[in-house]
């Protein structure tokens, strides 16, 4: 479905040959020296580095073990931010989850901000983009990018507002909140 990233990560930065997100600020800058680093989050799927205070940057699904060992070596905090879009695609998965699961989702949800009204106008503006969905697991931001970039042709022509709209939803909540 999509390309896989390309990058190596060097004693003091992570330099990207390619990133397979469309708008990400790393097609003007490709190297991410620790200036730019604010924090590592091996809580989502591909793991993942907050960057500018604004951007989630993935790595690449299969690659779990180099960031955090590249985290620890150069000081970088690891983000306690819960996962926030694991939980607005819960009704794509494949799977029912149980009431006090759902409730305690939510109430995470609204310790951000995102109470059951914001909840449902996000999830159906996902609905064209997760339909069909075979996933049971973990749906999580990655996957909303990968499926809109790749299902939608003309994404690449208007998707920089909803790129950036939906990293501001996914930093909800934690210290690198716009």
């Amino acid at each position: 479905m999509t390309k896989e990233n390309v990058y190596k990560i060097l004693d003091d930065k992570i330099e990207f040959g390619f990133y397979s997100l469309f708008f990400s600020s790393l097609h003007k800058n490709n190297v991410l020296t620790l200036d730019r680093i604010n924090a590592v989050d091996l809580n989502t799927s591909p793991h993942s580095i907050i960057i500018d205070k604004r951007e989630i940057i993935f790595l690449n699904h299969n690659d779990t073990n180099s960031l955090e060992s590249f985290a620890v070596k150069n000081k970088i905090p690891l983000s306690t931010h819960f996962d926030t879009w694991a939980i607005l695609t819960r009704d794509y998965l494949d799977t029912q989850l149980e009431e006090q699961k759902i409730n305690e989702q939510n109430e995470k949800l609204n310790s951000i901000g995102i109470d059951q009204s914001k909840f449902k106008v996000i999830s159906k503006g996902l609905w064209w983009t997760m339909a069909g969905t075979m996933e049971w697991a973990y749906l999580g931001l990655w996957d909303v990018f990968a499926m809109k970039q790749y299902r939608n042709p003309l994404y690449r022509l208007y998707g920089k507002g909803y790129y950036w709209k939906l990293m501001a939803i996914g930093l909800k909540g934690s210290e690198y909140e716009n």
